[in-house]
């Protein structure tokens, strides 16, 4: 269920018309670049890393940080200043792991490790990289994702989540990092091979459009609106300022495209994996021709469902009209909940399992896994 409070902005000063950005920098951010200038005083459109430096937003993920038990661990991905790491620690989080390459942060994180030698683990990966570290393990390189996670007991999925990610996501690491997660997730694999694992992250206005977005507007709808919706319990917390967050945006705004986007916040959300995942479909595996499914059907949100699923299996559209599904329904038009509807009648379908629905899925898998069983 998404839902949304009210927002409160607080302390933050809104620029005037005619004001340079420059001149409304708050002091808790000019005393965060001054201590590391060459990393993160440049302005950048397209940053690699977005860190969380500003109390505005520090003390918004300490608020809803939340561990599930005592013996639930927090991952803070990308740290940086360690701003956050310090007010975790101060906070009383009895376990942080945090993970940081960049060896001047790195450095700095080690000061407080001396502080706090209980509670703080480094570890010198960047978490966000998890499509890359995987790649890696797939092919007998490394075994890096389980360093990641490492202590971290294996729980049933229905119980609560035993790991909490905290981080900011530059537009990089969304499109890598959580369309990764959408991809591991179906398959259990990856991280999510211990169980449940959530995430409290700071996103852009261009991903929260895609999270939010319902059927009730074709233009923002997309497939992977369909499968956050699916695959998650999302929750959206608060936003922030993106001028609150280094390094800095240019002074120039992105030029409007169709979709209306807010490029001037970011926005707080938990991702929750469903604690049902596994019970939508029967068996299980299903989930990754779900997944198939919806991101074909979704690439044109105008077209009409009978004639789109009838290139898969001929003649299928009387059956599926008998099963509820309108005449004049566009895959756009569909919730999430009935996109999955629409899957489970399309799959009961007798021809199904030798239809060149099923040859394109296998297809598709083979090429990203050599493993994955052939017809």
């Amino acid at each position: 269920v998404v839902s949304a409070r009210r927002v409160s902005r607080g302390r933050v000063k809104t620029l005037l018309p005619g004001e340079d950005a420059s001149d409304a920098t708050d002091p808790e951010i000019t005393r965060v670049w001054e201590r590391f200038p060459k990393i993160l005083r440049r302005r950048t459109a397209d940053p690699e890393h977005i860190y969380h430096v500003h109390s505005a937003a520090v003390e918004l993920l300490v608020k809803n940080v939340n561990p599930t038990s005592e013996e639930a661990l927090i991952f803070e991905a990308n740290p940086g200043p360690g701003v956050l790491t310090k007010a975790l620690l101060e906070a009383g989080i009895p376990q942080l792991r945090v993970f940081e390459k960049i060896p001047v942060f790195v450095g700095h994180l080690e000061l407080l490790k001396e502080q706090y030698p209980s509670q703080l683990d480094i570890v010198r990966e960047d978490f966000l990289r998890l499509a890359s570290i995987s790649a890696s393990d797939e092919y007998g390189v490394t075994e890096r994702t389980s360093q990641l996670l490492r202590g971290v007991p294996h729980l049933p999925w229905k119980n609560e989540p035993v790991v909490r990610v905290v981080g900011t996501l530059s537009r990089k690491k969304e499109v890598t990092f959580l369309r990764f997660l959408l991809h591991v997730l179906p398959q259990r694999a990856s991280i999510f091979a211990v169980g449940r694992i959530d995430f409290l992250l700071f996103i852009s206005g261009l991903e929260y459009t895609y999270i939010t977005s319902t059927n009730k507007d074709l233009r923002r709808y997309r497939g992977i609106s369909v499968l956050y919706k699916l695959f998650f319990d999302i929750q959206v917390i608060d936003k922030v300022p993106r001028r609150l967050f280094l390094p800095l945006p240019p002074k120039w705004k992105p030029k409007p495209n169709n979709v209306a986007v807010d490029h001037d916040n970011l926005f707080l959300v938990r991702l929750t994996p469903r604690s049902d995942l596994f019970e939508l479909l029967t068996p299980p595996e299903r989930l990754l021709e779900l997944v198939f499914f919806i991101r074909q059907n979704m690439v044109k949100r105008t077209a009409y469902v009978i004639p789109t699923l009838e290139k898969w299996i001929p003649g299928c559209g009387p059956r599926l009209i008998h099963c509820g599904v309108k005449v004049f329904s566009r895959m756009g038009d569909l919730s999430p909940d009935q996109m999955l509807t629409l899957f489970q009648q399309f799959s009961a379908l007798s021809e199904y399992q030798d239809s060149p629905f099923i040859a394109a899925v296998t297809r598709e898998m083979r090429e990203e896994d050599p493993s994955y069983p052939e017809l």
